[in-house]
């Protein structure tokens, strides 16, 4: 056989595996969240205080519906403790609402949302959490200006 058959083989090779590679990571497969229960009460917990638990295992946040004043300083507490900060992150679902926005760095056990005073009142505002692992779910808050 010709030399350069023999390399012209593998080479092609490499090359298709490389394209069929490139074409799977333009066309990412989006990620479904878990959706919380549906909400059918207020929200719930000292709007002064604020405070929520992500679980890690079954990917739930208790409560899936926080109270929070303008100018409070939402509290998230991951259980169990992530193993590294920046693993998981909190993301608003509307790009307007920036100030939802937030990590576990450099506290792997904690997220800080601070909710800002000239925040109004919304019929919600909607949130995400995701992890490193791809893991996702979908709770909200509820700013109270009484």
């Amino acid at each position: 056989m010709n030399k350069k058959a023999l390399l012209l083989v593998p080479l092609g090779l490499v090359i298709a595996g490389c394209a069929a590679t490139k074409s799977v990571d333009e066309h990412p497969q989006p990620r479904a969240c878990i959706e919380p229960d549906p909400i059918t009460g207020p929200c719930t917990g000292n709007p002064t205080d604020p405070k929520v638990t992500l679980n890690l295992n079954t990917m739930k946040a208790n409560p899936p519906n926080v109270c929070a004043n303008p100018g409070s300083k939402i509290e998230v507490k991951i259980s169990p403790e992530p193993s590294m900060a920046g693993s998981v992150s909190v993301v608003a679902k509307d790009n307007t609402h920036t100030w939802l926005n937030g990590t576990n760095a450099p506290d792997a056990k904690y997220i800080y949302v601070y909710v800002p005073t000239w925040i109004g009142p919304s019929p919600d505002y909607y949130y995400g959490f995701n992890t490193s692992l791809g893991t996702c779910v979908d709770p909200r808050v509820d700013i109270i200006t009484r």
